[in-house]
């Protein structure tokens, strides 16, 4: 979910493992071969979790979002393989 502008977006998480106290999930946002920190979440012990993104720019400058687990705080680039990949926009064609 994302406002109109794009600026603002939504990342609601079901079904995934909570992690040890000393790590978290980490969304990546994800242009051409760079990745950006969208933050960091966990999961509660029913395995919800949400993420709300601020930015700068439009979220429609990035073409793809990653999650992955890193340590507690985050980290400046992700260090282990993403465990979810997904596409931030669909083209349509009519």
């Amino acid at each position: 979910m994302g406002s109109r502008e794009r600026e603002w977006g939504l990342l609601v998480a079901l079904g995934m493992p909570p992690l040890p106290k000393d790590q978290t999930y980490q969304l990546w946002l994800v242009s051409g071969a760079q990745s950006f920190d969208g933050g960091a979440f966990i999961m509660d012990d029913a395995g919800y979790g949400q993420l709300s993104l601020r930015m700068a720019e439009s979220l429609r400058t990035f073409d793809r979002v990653r999650v992955t687990v890193e340590p507690l705080g985050g980290s400046l680039q992700p260090t282990t393989d993403p465990i979810l990949l997904g596409s931030l926009f669909t083209t349509r064609t009519n």
